[in-house]
C-alpha cells in the first residue's frame, strides 16, 4: 500500500468516528461517510430531473459482494436504488450514488 493509500485509508477511519451513515447492500452492513452524489441533469416526463438524492463513500477492502446499478441500497433506514459506482485504481475508496427507490 503507498503512503497516499494509507492516508487516505486512515483519514476515512478517523473520520468515521465523527460522521457516519449505516448501509446496507445485499443483506451486508457498512458503515459509511455520507457524501454530495454528482448532480447531472436527466430528461424524465414532464421535464428534466435530477440523477441522484445522495451518495456514500465506503472502502473497498470492506466490500464482501460487489453491488450492481439498480440494486436496493438501505442508508440511514431509508430504501434507494444504487445510481452509479464510481472507482478508480490506486483509491481505497469507494462512492455509491443513490437516488429514490421505485416500486415495481
Amino acid at each position: 500500500m503507498s503512503n497516499l493509500t494509507s492516508f487516505i485509508s486512515e483519514a476515512f477511519d478517523d473520520h468515521l468516528q465523527f460522521l457516519s451513515v449505516e448501509a446496507e447492500v445485499e443483506g451486508v452492513i457498512y458503515n459509511a461517510l455520507p457524501s454530495e452524489a454528482e448532480i447531472a441533469p436527466n430528461l424524465d416526463i414532464g421535464g428534466v430531473s435530477d440523477e441522484a438524492d445522495g451518495a456514500i463513500i465506503i472502502k473497498k477492502s470492506s466490500i464482501l459482494i460487489t453491488p450492481k446499478v439498480g440494486t436496493r441500497i438501505r442508508v440511514d433506514g431509508k430504501d434507494y436504488r444504487i445510481r452509479s459506482i464510481v472507482e478508480s485504481v490506486g483509491n481505497p475508496l469507494v462512492v455509491i450514488e443513490y437516488s429514490g427507490a421505485t416500486e415495481r
